[in-house]
């Protein structure tokens, strides 16, 4: 083997190229230092959220710990792509030696009177610390109050927390949404099957002693690693950088009306949508395509384009969405979804690539069902384009209105009994098993396993002689669980729950409940909600009161609202 060395001239060629790099790359690494170092955790973020939270780690709570930031003005999810839209405001945040979003004061408390468990809504995005739910039923109740809130998770992570049992709390308050119960691999993570139908919690106390309290974790390497991954800089700059051309707003288009065979094809046609829309995104015509087709880039969260409503033709409510897809730059992955009887529920996911691709969604309805079909572009820097959409399946005759929402409460209502105490949801026909691939619920589903996991919560609460109050969230994916709710209440468990009334479908005004910048509630509901929860659990009444105008006008002005 022959060994050949760099003349003197080629040498010093090497060593200015390798200078002229570390020239070039150095001030990249002194912007990333001064980020990770020096500069607020929250300077290149529009909420505090993204800068707490602690991807991919777990403490068990989902945010560094320890952590106190003040953001002098802060914009909710939607103002990202909307400009129109102005409610910055000052918050303020402090998480606690586990991850939880608590002052340390209240974590280092003896014991905590209540506890609540929840999603993002509960913890607090968007919103001030002293403007949580937890610290506003702590500051109207005179008690230690506990946020135990991240995601999905935190009901089996609670009841196997060795910390939490010394805590023994009086009551435990447990948030979650309607539409966490249509499929099951949301809230219903929690539980497992037990051989008499019903459910239990799971038991993940190996993880507190393995993982979240386990001594060897090196806390600061690894909140370096997660915000070295997060690159919050240098999305911050490629936003700052973005420039794109204005199109005109349409609100109805023609794109899909075209038959999409190709030539010699003997495939058979399905329904096709007339009119469509883009919501949070822009949205451009491509004439030069042999079909009528269209590209859509985000503005928003994600862009979604929808079809408008069409009917499921088929006897048994087969349904074939096809469409084609294509990408502007990468391959890039996209959610396809159904909205069924009040609730949007995705299909399955696909990746699209740089190249024109045929996709075939097959999926199953109920028969005579109202549908909507949906697809998410949450991609900013690049557009999707879209073509030839038909609904295998599908047809346009007119369904009676409310046929599928009164279907949704016949197939999950529970039979007529005189004893409140016995099992009232009876196992559904062909029932999946809980565990396994992830897959979405039909009604039935919703309710029978709803049911039971609020159960197994209740009945673990008792054992450990705390108090309990589910609350559900308005939403309007709750009609499928109204059944189970009114047997949860008749068997004496306490359910904080809006039923459809008049001109609010979710129960209460939404356009009030909801931050305009942002998808989560104000603090106005938060505050109605909080004195909800301390009068049920004072008179132990089983039911909230129904949403009014009247308690609208008092939980609007702050100073009354007690």
């Amino acid at each position: 083997m022959e060994i050949t060395l760099l003349s003197k001239p080629e040498s010093r060629d090497v060593r200015r190229i390798f200078i002229r790099v570390l020239l070039l790359v150095t001030p990249f690494f002194i912007l990333q230092a001064l980020e990770l170092f020096v500069l607020p955790i929250d300077m290149f973020t529009f909420r505090v959220w993204e800068a707490a939270v602690a991807d991919p780690y777990r403490y068990p709570g989902g945010f560094y710990p320890n952590l106190h930031v003040i953001k002098e003005k802060e914009y909710g999810y939607y103002q990202r792509g909307d400009t129109t839209l102005d409610h910055g405001k000052p918050v303020e945040w402090f998480t606690d030696s586990y991850g939880w979003r608590n002052r340390p004061e209240i974590e280092r408390r003896d014991k905590y009177d209540i506890v609540v468990i929840g999603d993002s809504n509960i913890a607090g995005s968007f919103l001030d610390q002293k403007d949580t739910l937890p610290e506003v039923l702590g500051a109207r109740s005179g008690k230690v109050c506990y946020s135990y809130a991240i995601g999905m998770d935190p009901i089996s992570l609670f009841f196997s927390d060795p910390r939490m049992a010394k805590k023994s709390p009086s009551l435990l308050v447990v948030q979650t949404r309607g539409v966490n119960w249509s499929s099951n691999h949301l809230s219903l993570i929690n539980f497992r099957e037990t051989p008499d139908g019903s459910l239990d919690v799971i038991d993940r106390a190996q993880e507190f002693a393995t993982n979240y309290y386990s001594p060897d974790r090196n806390h600061f390497m690894e909140k370096f690693t997660s915000r070295l991954l997060k690159q919050s800089m240098f999305y911050w700059l490629k936003a700052k950088f973005s420039v794109d051309f204005k199109v005109p707003d349409r609100s109805k288009n023609k794109f899909f009306l075209a038959p999409t065979k190709p030539v010699g094809s003997t495939r058979d046609a399905g329904w096709r949508p007339i009119d469509w829309k883009v919501e949070n995104g822009k949205f451009v015509e491509m004439p030069d395509e042999p079909q009528p087709a269209l590209k859509i880039k985000t503005t928003g969260p994600y862009s979604l384009w929808r079809t408008e409503r069409f009917v499921a033709i088929h006897p048994e409510g087969r349904i074939i969405a096809r469409f084609e897809a294509k990408n502007s730059v990468t391959a890039s992955r996209i959610r396809i979804g159904i909205f069924e009887g009040g609730i949007y529920r995705s299909v399955r996911e696909v990746i699209v690539g740089k190249n024109w691709q045929t996709f075939e969604i097959p999926f199953t309805v109920n028969p005579n069902s109202i549908l909507e079909f949906q697809i998410e572009q949450e991609d900013d820097w690049q557009w999707l384009s879209l073509r030839g959409f038909e609904a295998l399946g599908g047809g346009t005759q007119a369904v009676a209105p409310n046929t599928l929402e009164e279907k949704a409460i016949n197939a999950s209502a529970p039979p007529q009994t005189d004893n409140a105490s016995s099992i009232p949801f009876s196992r559904p026909h062909n029932l999946a098993p809980l565990q396994g691939g992830v897959r979405s619920l039909t009604p039935a589903e919703s309710s029978y396993y709803f049911y039971h996991a609020a159960k197994a919560v209740s009945r673990k609460a008792r054992e450990r002689g705390m108090d309990f109050i589910l609350f559900i969230q308005p939403d309007d994916n709750i009609t499928r669980l109204l059944p189970a709710i009114s047997q949860l209440r008749a068997e004496g468990v306490k359910v904080l729950a809006y039923e459809s009334q008049g001109k609010w479908a979710a129960g209460v005004d939404l356009s009030w409940y909801m931050q305009k910048g942002d998808p989560h509630w104000t603090e106005a509901a938060i505050r109605l909600t909080a004195d909800e929860i301390l009068r049920m659990w004072k008179t132990q009444e089983t039911a909230n009161r129904p949403f009014s105008e009247e308690m609208k006008a008092v939980y609007s002005k702050p100073d009354e609202a007690k």
